[in-house]
């Protein structure tokens, strides 16, 4: 009896064993790395932005391109006081013209200063009554219409004169062959027909253009002048 308890004493410490040694075994295959692994390399790939692709940046705006905004009513505020010192150039420029002689190398200078000076104040009385239009079709009275139109034609006729003494010099300057040399010649013409141009006088502003272009073929005015033509 006691021989068979030790044997199977022994059996089952065998049969122990086997099993402790079964799952010790396992536990270390599963522990080793794998003997044999396969390494795949990623290969970038580098794909070129075109200007679709490409994100959109906004454009910074260069200090040539920024420009101050005026409205209408202070732009024309501001010319009503320099109005007050184109009044006295006028006076300075007549009174030194007078005292030139013909011939005097700073005359056709003081000419063109003066029909500029001219032409500035018509631009300015032309501005006024054009601005009136808008406070005529608003007025509900017919009284107070009346005062605006009256008021208009006062500015129209300002406008006038000025614009009248304006080609008057500008003529006188541009026409006299004495002043040919003149280094600002090219500029004075420009302005000429400007002037006639805006007072619409086409066909007078298209000749006095045309002698620009004959003559000053090198003037940086001539693509100006040529956008005259375009209409």
């Amino acid at each position: 009896m006691t021989n068979r308890l030790r044997a199977k004493s022994r059996l089952w410490v065998v049969l122990l064993c086997s099993v402790l040694g079964v799952t010790l075994a396992s536990e270390s295959v599963f522990a080793q790395a794998p003997k044999y692994s396969r390494q795949t390399k990623v290969k970038k790939i580098k794909v070129r932005q075109t200007e679709r692709t490409k994100k959109i940046k906004p454009k910074k705006k260069k200090d040539s391109e920024i420009r101050p905004e005026i409205s209408a009513d202070a732009f024309i505020a501001t010319q009503g006081k320099v109005r007050k010192i184109r009044k006295e150039q006028i006076k300075h420029y007549r009174q030194l013209i007078s005292d030139k002689d013909p011939v005097d190398p700073q005359l056709p200078d003081y000419l063109f200063r003066l029909a500029d000076a001219y032409a500035q104040q018509q631009r300015y009385w032309r501005l006024q009554g054009g601005n009136l239009y808008a406070a005529i079709d608003k007025a509900k009275s017919k009284s107070k219409k009346r005062a605006l139109k009256n008021k208009q034609k006062k500015y129209k006729k300002a406008e006038r004169q000025y614009l009248v003494q304006s080609l008057k010099v500008y003529k006188a300057l541009t026409a006299n062959p004495k002043f040919r040399n003149f280094p600002n010649m090219d500029q004075a013409l420009f302005y000429y027909a400007f002037t006639l141009q805006g007072a619409k006088y086409i066909k007078e502003a298209r000749t006095v253009y045309k002698t620009r272009i004959k003559n000053y073929t090198k003037s940086k005015y001539i693509p100006e002048a040529s956008l005259s033509f375009a209409d």
